[in-house]
């Protein structure tokens, strides 16, 4: 069982997450649609469109299977996304760093897959909604019991938000990091600039502790890498 799948299923169980997801070694079968093939561990994201009904399941399933994808690494996943505005479809992201929850800037997009982004097809209110965001941290403790679920204590959760609620639709244990740079909208400017801020603080957190203890937390030797040149520079930061 994957990572992936186990946590989904724990999420919909609790009714934290109003969406389902299923292995094809499942013994049940979706009962609601759209849904949408993806790989259960391999990051390759999303590998079909929306898919309406069982006969376009079953061709996307043959297909990826011919295709060489073993039958484990596949997943069905029920659709759960809401647009922000009109053809724009907003990610929004929390991380964990030890105890500490960081809110990050958002990914809008123009696809219901939203991934890198779209530039420009943000306005200037989502931008002053994403600083709100990020300063105020309102999905903080709601993500935090999301981490605690999966057993995590350093990563990325990527959600979006349907009828108020978050939908969690994944926790990234080797997110990218990046240093804030140059942007035309102000609030966005300074959104970056606080999650860096936080994220540093949340860092240096785990040096010293918050009884002046050093707090050990397990990193891939490749993030380790890429974790040292991001913050290398960063005030009081020492590797």
């Amino acid at each position: 069982m994957s990572q992936r799948f186990k946590l989904l299923r724990q999420l919909k169980d609790r009714g934290i997450n109003d969406f389902d997801v299923w292995s094809l070694n499942d013994l049940g079968k979706p009962d609601r649609f759209p849904v949408f093939l993806r790989t259960a561990s391999a990051h390759r994201g999303v590998l079909t469109g929306l898919l309406e009904n069982p006969a376009a399941l079953d061709q996307a399933i043959a297909a990826a299977l011919d295709q060489g994808l073993p039958e484990r690494e596949l997943l069905v996943v029920e659709y759960c996304a809401e647009p922000v505005a009109p053809g724009l479809f907003r990610k929004l992201s929390v991380y964990r760093v030890g105890g500490r929850m960081v809110s990050s800037t958002c990914v809008h997009d123009s696809a219901w897959v939203a991934k890198t982004g779209v530039k420009g097809i943000a306005s200037q209110e989502l931008y002053e909604d994403e600083l709100r965001i990020v300063r105020d941290n309102p999905y903080g403790d709601a993500l935090r019991q999301v981490f605690a679920i999966g057993n995590i204590e350093y990563g990325r959760a990527d959600f979006g938000l349907v009828r108020g609620r978050p939908q969690i639709y994944e926790i990234n244990t080797n997110p990218s990091l990046e240093i804030p740079a140059p942007h035309p909208v102000k609030a966005r400017v300074e959104s970056a600039r606080i999650v860096y801020d936080n994220l540093v603080a949340a860092f240096a957190e785990l040096d010293t502790g918050s009884a002046g203890r050093s707090i050990e937390i397990s990193i891939h030797p490749r993030m380790k890498f890429r974790l040292t040149s991001w913050l290398r520079g960063a005030p009081g930061w020492r590797p």
